[in-house]
């Protein structure tokens, strides 16, 4: 467990960096061209023929030997192939993720919570009035 561990957490952290590097070369960017750019790149991967074979990739299992260091090998092996698949398959939703990650974590930790609940659902409203009213530009 600990081989397959390691390469999974491996690939998304590598990932992270990259990210993370790639964040920081795009400082104050105005307007909500960024958001749209990423959310037409999520809906075009989620289209994708690669993130189908990525997906199909993450529920296959492969046999592996039961004991020495084939044993570790192959299970290191395995993690790092789940690894890549689970990345293709996941990668656009980060952000989304990080975003309810702290939501629900400030639901359950801050001192009142329905304060964050009726902010996020304040801006959720907007977001769905804006998305709207664009829309209704664009016509």
């Amino acid at each position: 467990m600990a081989e397959f561990s390691a390469a999974y957490l491996l690939v998304w952290a590598a990932f992270g960096l990259v990210a993370l590097a790639a964040g920081g070369m795009m400082p104050g960017v105005p307007g909500p061209a960024p958001l749209a750019v990423v959310l037409a790149a999520a809906a075009a991967w989620q289209l994708s023929p690669f993130k189908r074979r990525c997906l199909r990739g993450c529920h296959r299992s492969l046999p592996l030997p039961p004991y020495g260091w084939r044993a570790e090998k192959g299970a290191l092996r395995f993690g790092l192939r789940n690894g890549l698949y689970c990345l293709g398959t996941c990668w656009c939703q980060l952000l989304w993720t990080a975003g309810l990650t702290a939501v629900i974590t400030g639901e359950r930790r801050l001192p009142r919570p329905g304060s964050i609940t009726r902010t996020v659902a304040a801006l959720l409203g907007f977001a769905t009035v804006a998305a709207l009213a664009v829309d209704n530009l664009l016509q």
